[in-house]
């Protein structure tokens, strides 16, 4: 919950990824974001035996512009259809 919400219970700069393939890697999400100005990292974790990803941005507002213009997107290592981001 911490990484869903900013201390005031809005948004915050840093992103919940999930629906990832099994063979998802940091370095494919790495670059998936990288091109996205604000990017800072990814950090990769597994729930359930599936890997869901945090992924932080300087700003809010890079962060949000991301998690819109990515939800839904496949990537190459994906088998159960698109991101969903939080």
């Amino acid at each position: 919950e911490q990484h869903e919400r900013g201390p005031d219970g809005g948004p915050c700069s840093t992103l919940f990824i999930a629906n990832l393939g099994p063979n998802c890697t940091e370095d494919e999400l790495r670059q998936t974001f990288s091109v996205y100005a604000g990017f800072n990292m990814v950090k990769i974790r597994s729930r359930g035996g599936m890997p869901v990803t945090f992924a932080d941005f300087d700003e809010v507002e890079q962060a949000t512009k991301v998690m819109e213009q990515l939800q839904g997107s496949m990537l190459s290592s994906s088998d159960r259809g698109g991101m969903h981001i939080e």
